[in-house]
């Protein structure tokens, strides 16, 4: 009777693990055909939103969606904070091309012993200075810039086979004295079921930001993943589609292969659809990862189609407090707390 009602238990769930990937199907296809149009390109507001954070997430092409169980994840599918045990803390930098830079930090967390995982993080990007010109094309006085997002998360994980998650970002953007302000937020669920999982996630979408008395909407994106874990490989893989509503569709497919939780190597790959061969979204990534303990550092090289490089650089620390000891405590023969002695048998015990 328990093997039947554990076989019953096993098909609703594949079930429902096959109705979900075919809800997230037709959400994709039903969503209109994102090209980087005249009349769609540039029209959004925030797009520093849209460029992506997480070393290891990056060296993997960006293909995380359906993959992610820390807080890298979380940054492109809040899902994946639903499988935090512990607290984190995540600390990342990218030096860019133009001379400009990001930076973004990120810690999460459980509450007690409940399933709902909380989240809270920060993007900073530094535009630079950008040089004035009059109408004339005469030099005027420079102006710098800067874009920042602060962000609360919320997860859930329902069991060991699901997991939702919302998020809500505050937003603000400046040029000298002028700057915008927003708000956006993200939503995404992820079910795996042995070593598959999948995924659907809608990223920046909803509300808007207000810039000199004009209303912007927000570089909203959908997107769904796919994604395969052979634990005593130590290989991970996984397939994005994402969907922007202001620029080209893009698949994201990436692998690691880690060693005992000591050593990663990662590579993956971003192709734009329907974009030109000179896009320079597109092209290969490469990472690795190492730690010791509670500390582990990534890096991430993105390579563009016209042979420059971005390189990104992450430091996580995996666990913020020190596990609870459960049970009694170990006393010692003089009644103090410490490490339990036994007694050596007699020599003439038998």
């Amino acid at each position: 009777m328990a093997r039947r009602a554990r076989m019953r238990t096993r098909r609703t769930l594949v079930a429902r693990l096959l109705l979900a990937s075919l809800t997230a199907a037709a959400l994709l296809a039903a969503a209109p055909t994102a090209r980087a149009t005249e009349e769609s390109a540039g029209t959004r507001a925030a797009s520093f939103l849209s460029g992506g954070v997480g070393p290891a997430v990056l060296s993997m092409g960006g293909a995380s969606l359906a993959l992610g169980r820390d807080l890298q994840g979380a940054a492109w599918n809040t899902a994946a904070l639903g499988w935090l045990e512990g607290p984190q803390l995540t600390l990342a930098h990218a030096a860019f091309a133009d001379e400009t830079s990001q930076e973004w930090a990120a810690m999460g967390g459980r509450f007690g012993a409940s399933p709902w995982r909380w989240g809270v993080a920060a993007l900073y990007r530094d535009e630079g200075t950008i040089a004035g010109r009059s109408a004339l094309n005469a030099p005027t006085a420079s102006a710098s810039a800067y874009d920042l997002a602060l962000s609360l998360q919320l997860a859930r994980a329902f069991g060991e086979h699901v997991s939702i998650g919302g998020a809500a970002h505050g937003v603000r953007q400046a040029i000298a004295d002028a700057s915008g302000t927003g708000l956006a937020f993200d939503a995404g669920v992820q079910a795996r079921y042995g070593s598959f999982s999948m995924a659907l996630a809608g990223q920046d979408f909803g509300g808007g930001m207000l810039w000199d008395g004009q209303r912007w909407r927000m570089p909203a994106t959908l997107g769904g993943g796919v994604a395969l874990e052979l634990a005593p490989m130590g290989l991970r893989v996984a397939l994005d589609y994402r969907r922007p509503a202001d620029q080209t569709a893009s698949v994201r497919a990436g692998a690691e292969w880690r060693m005992q939780d000591r050593f990663a190597i990662r590579g993956g790959y971003r192709a734009e659809l329907n974009a030109g061969s000179d896009d320079q979204r597109s092209g290969p990534t490469f990472g690795v990862g190492a730690g010791a303990g509670a500390f582990w550092v990534d890096y991430g090289y993105l390579l563009s189609a016209d042979g420059s490089g971005t390189h990104r650089v992450g430091l996580s620390l995996r666990r913020l407090l020190a596990p609870r000891m459960s049970g009694p405590q170990p006393v010692r023969e003089d009644g103090k707390a410490g490490t339990l002695v036994t007694p050596a048998p007699a020599a003439n015990a038998k």
